[in-house]
């Protein structure tokens, strides 16, 4: 990491960070070149260090539990949800049963004729 600047961009700002990484093979003797580039999720406590990233082109991604964290929490409630439906699905409220016409209920009886 070389440096960090900080921005005002989205609701609590952030920081730009620019780094070095070495693309394409070893840089001597193997034809690998120096990239300078963004360095995504990077603070400034990083500066001066080397620090874990994946590499994208000329950008660079540092490891994150944001997303992780995430997933598992919108897994957790659908997984809530779905318990508690299928919970209330076999209660005796939920399965309301349509009126049947009872045996002794006719329409026209049986001896009828015109």
């Amino acid at each position: 990491m070389t440096e960090c600047l900080p921005t005002s961009a989205g609701k609590y700002g952030g920081y730009e960070c620019i780094g070095t990484w070495v693309a394409g093979g070893k840089l001597i003797g193997g034809g690998g070149h120096v990239v300078i580039g963004n360095v995504e999720g990077a603070e400034p406590k990083n500066v001066g260090k080397s620090i874990e990233v994946t590499i994208s082109g000329d950008h660079a991604y540092t490891a994150s539990l944001r997303v992780p964290i995430i997933l598992l929490v919108i897994g957790l409630f659908v997984a809530v949800v779905s318990v508690l439906a299928l919970i209330n699905g076999g209660s005796p409220k939920s399965a309301r049963r349509s009126p049947v016409a009872s045996p002794e209920t006719h329409v026209g009886s049986a001896g009828e004729s015109s």
